[in-house]
């Protein structure tokens, strides 16, 4: 197996695990800061990149999903930009 294979393989594992330690932090939040009446309230966002254009899905507070959602495009824009393939004649 070449290291270039390796790359792909890790950066789905690292996926995961992220995707793994923000539900936890989810859970520990909500079991932590169970109220008086017994009540909790949890939020969280969702990328998803079609292309350059991110599209987002919120369960609270959405301005700072936002922000994120338009850094991350300029970031793919500059980078399809700058690191695309080009052909020299």
């Amino acid at each position: 197996m070449s290291h270039s294979s390796k790359a792909p393989t890790f950066l789905i594992l690292l996926g995961f695990l992220m995707i793994f330690i923000g539900t936890s932090l989810m859970m520990i939040s909500m079991i932590s800061s169970v109220g008086g009446e017994g009540t909790t309230t949890a939020g969280g966002a969702a990328f998803i990149f079609i292309g350059p254009i991110p599209i987002i899905v919120t369960g609270g507070n959405a301005l700072p999903a936002m922000l994120l959602a338009l850094l991350a495009f300029f970031m793919i824009f500059l980078m399809w930009i700058f690191l695309r393939p080009r052909t020299f004649q």
